[in-house]
């Protein structure tokens, strides 16, 4: 059954690639219909995810988001920490789909949640990942001096585990921070 459902999956993958929302979203929803019909959460959990990138790629974000808030339910309901980490990445993925929707409050809650779960499940990419997305939504909203700090923390952390690509992003995104914010020479630095 896992095997099924991860072909499936993939096979989704490729139609996303290619354009064609009507095969992805079919083999998207084949995949998640045999993790249901298995009972295996994190399987589902994999499968929700999958089937919310499919109706976010496809710009059907309410759509996207009632999928991921069924994986965040069953997840509720079945608190299986062994899924901690797919849970982080459904609720890093609904923000993208709040954000399309203006609703930014909500995308920085979803966020702060990822990172939270990425703290408990050692995650340092994910938490990487979560305070530089933060950055950026803080300077969309104008707040530079928020921007800053979450740019520096995701620096600071990316620094101290070694991961060099966190690194490059966060100086790039600290640059366009500073040169909206009007602090060219700091954006120069």
């Amino acid at each position: 059954h896992e095997l099924q459902s991860r072909a499936n999956k993939y096979i989704s993958e490729v139609y996303i690639k290619e354009m064609d929302s009507t095969n992805a979203l079919k083999y998207a929803n084949k995949a998640l219909s045999i993790s249901e019909a298995n009972g295996n959460v994190k399987n589902y959990l994999l499968d929700i995810n999958q089937l919310g990138r499919v109706y976010y790629h496809f710009q059907q974000y309410e759509n996207a988001l009632k999928t991921y808030q069924k994986g965040i339910d069953k997840y509720n309901k079945s608190k299986d920490t062994t899924c901690l980490s797919i849970l982080s990445q459904i609720y890093s993925n609904s923000s993208s789909s709040y954000e399309k929707l203006g609703r930014s409050e909500e995308s920085i809650q979803a966020v702060l949640k990822g990172i939270e779960i990425a703290e408990l499940t050692n995650s340092p990419t994910q938490k990487c990942y979560g305070l530089y997305a933060l950055g950026y939504k803080y300077m969309n909203l104008k707040n530079y001096e928020k921007a800053e700090d979450y740019f520096l923390k995701s620096l600071r952390f990316s620094d101290s585990v070694t991961l060099d690509t966190y690194i490059y992003m966060n100086h790039h995104g600290l640059g366009i921070n500073y040169s909206r914010w009007g602090k060219y020479d700091k954006a120069l630095e």
